[in-house]
């Protein structure tokens, strides 16, 4: 998935900013998760 993503960056760099993004809030929402 990474390395598709990385090529898409030349092609579509909007959808991959929003993916990256939702891999951040994901990654955040995990992070509270384990915390409660």
């Amino acid at each position: 998935m990474h390395a598709a993503s990385r090529t898409s960056v030349f092609e579509t760099p909007v959808p991959s900013a929003a993916h990256f993004v939702d891999e951040v809030i994901l990654g955040v929402l995990d992070e509270l998760a384990e915390g409660n």
